[in-house]
């Protein structure tokens, strides 16, 4: 039991800029109140998936969610298992798995982290990272600026959402960002704009969706209206120039981008 117990604590989820370890009665994800992980959107289920440790290994089930689970980019039917690296993708969250053994002897993610709170004196280019299994810069950098928000660091969350927004950028005139990265870094940018009265995280945002150009996930547009409320002054120009820019392809859009676009342009008067 004992030994159960040791090589179970040692896996840990990485969501939100938090750390959930493993315990071995595994970790329940989900939006009710009494789970483990607790993921606050409409479209996550009360009860959504369950990550189990062995002996063995880590592994994640999918508790007949509506909107399911995708790990590394692949749908899981049933049980998957997982490994250090990987990347699960839950509605409009990204949580990373790390084997806490390796995490520390490797020390890598933990000086990123401390990028964040103490600049280095020369940030490098932004470049598109793979996706290698080990957290990107991008990963590293909205999990300091979801922490510092959560602290009220200021400074410290507008440094790292700057950092991250350099590489999203180049990434969507490359090809193109994951999805659910452009919606994690969205939602913090447009709660940093509402509650630190920052409205060049709103225009930082509109840029993001403008590169490609791409259509707002339901999630941004809900954070998008808490910010522009707390914000009544904003100058809606550059949203206007995105609205603009994806009105041509309107009739072409799938039905949920569509409904998400329409969203958008009826925050204009």
């Amino acid at each position: 039991m004992g030994q159960s117990m040791s090589r179970s604590m040692r896996w840990e989820l990485h969501a939100g800029g938090r750390i959930h370890r493993v315990s071995a009665r595994g970790l329940r994800i989900g939006r009710a109140d009494d789970v483990d992980l607790r993921l606050v959107d409409t479209l996550v289920s009360r009860r959504h998936a369950i990550v189990r440790a062995t002996p063995l290994g880590l592994s994640i089930e999918d508790l007949e969610s509506r909107d399911g689970v995708r790990v590394n980019g692949v749908r899981v039917k049933g049980t998957s298992p997982l490994t250090h690296g990987d990347r699960i993708a839950i509605c409009s969250y990204e949580i990373v798995v790390m084997d806490a053994d390796r995490f520390r002897r490797e020390q890598a993610p933990t000086e990123s982290y401390k990028a964040v709170e103490a600049p280095a004196e020369s940030e490098p280019a932004p470049i598109r990272e793979e996706r290698t299994g080990e957290a990107s810069i991008v990963d590293v950098m909205l999990g300091g600026a979801e922490d510092a928000l959560a602290r009220g660091d200021a400074a410290g969350c507008a440094f790292a959402l700057g950092r991250a927004l350099d590489t999203l950028i180049a990434n969507e005139r490359r090809g193109g960002e994951a999805p659910a990265i452009v919606r994690r870094y969205s939602v913090c940018a447009l709660r940093a704009a509402a509650l630190l009265a920052r409205p060049e995280w709103i225009d930082a945002v509109v840029e993001i969706h403008g590169a490609k150009p791409r259509v707002m996930h339901a999630a941004t547009i809900d954070a998008l209206e808490g910010a522009l409320e707390r914000l009544p002054d904003y100058d809606m120009t550059p949203l206007r120039a995105y609205v603009a820019r994806i009105e041509p392809a309107r009739g072409t859009l799938p039905m949920y981008e569509r409904f998400c676009f329409e969203r958008v342009r009826a925050i204009f008067p």
